[in-house]
């Protein structure tokens, strides 16, 4: 959800099929989950052969949904959850922590920098998007990485680090003029 101008179209017009496969990747990521989700269940010895068709049924299922109501999301979301059984949540979030605190870094640096357009909407005397496609999906991301930080430091968070969760919350108050993650920032610090 960022303002970073990636030549996707490019890449599936290409006639260099490398390229039209990066193309399906990123823009077909059921394809990758399903691939992946199929690998697991068919390379693991920890299914019984009524999870396996438990989990027959609802990747069925997804495709068939997908096929009338013409929407990727549900799907995406039920390969999702039959692909992360047995994973541990921990994991996840130390593979997602970097991911999205890099690129939340690089989009706001970038939009103060000139690399990407930093969008300002009027409402609320100017609202900073900070590079990202609307100012609500900002400090959401902030909202997300604070939420992720405390999973992963848990019982090892001290005083000092609260400032982390404030700074966060002026940061969504004072650019963004977010209040809905402000709010939940606040209770975030508070919380924590």
């Amino acid at each position: 959800t960022t303002e970073f101008n990636i030549p996707w179209r490019e890449l599936a017009q290409s006639e260099n099929v490398w390229h039209q496969a990066c193309y399906m990747l990123l823009f077909s990521p059921q394809i990758v989950l399903a691939v992946i989700v199929l690998c697991q269940y068919l390379f693991s010895d920890n299914y019984n052969w009524k999870e396996y068709l438990l989990a027959l049924a609802l990747g069925w299922a997804a495709f068939h949904i997908t096929d009338a109501n013409g929407g990727p999301s549900l799907q995406v979301y039920i390969l999702l959850a039959l692909g992360a059984r047995n994973f541990s949540f921990r994991t996840l979030m130390w593979i997602y922590f970097p991911i999205t605190a890099g690129i939340a870094a690089v989009t706001v640096a970038g939009s103060q920098l000139g690399w990407v357009e930093n969008l300002v909407y009027t409402a609320r005397d100017g609202r900073n998007s900070f590079g990202f496609i609307y100012p609500t999906d900002c400090a959401a991301h902030f909202v997300f990485l604070g939420l992720c930080y405390w999973y992963m430091r848990g019982k090892k968070l001290h005083y000092l680090e609260l400032p982390v969760f404030a700074g966060l919350g002026l940061a969504a108050w004072y650019g963004c003029k977010g209040r809905f993650s402000t709010t939940l920032l606040a209770l975030l610090a508070f919380t924590v």
